[in-house]
């Protein structure tokens, strides 16, 4: 999933949605924390705005997976409501 901020300058989250059960889903926020420093080193694009500016797909991929690799089970819920037809 990826979010994008209300306020300039418009930062770009990405988080993982779990399925819990039908349109229900956990989400939890990618963190680059949950990759080792060596990881960190080599994926993160630092700059003055981000401490890890994600900006390749194998970037957003290699911290998608760490961050899946934690036991942690804490995060936000989603329901999916479906829109009456039109």
């Amino acid at each position: 999933m990826q979010i994008r901020g209300v306020r300039a300058p418009w930062p770009t989250e990405f988080a993982l949605a779990r399925r819990l059960a039908e349109r229900v889903y956990l989400l939890i926020a990618i963190n680059e924390d949950d990759a080792d420093e060596v990881t960190r080193d080599r994926f993160c694009g630092k700059t003055q705005d981000a401490s890890c500016r994600i900006s390749t797909p194998e970037q957003l991929f290699v911290f998608a997976r760490a961050t899946a690799a934690k036991d942690e089970e804490s995060g936000g819920i989603a329901v999916i409501v479906p829109s009456e037809q039109r």
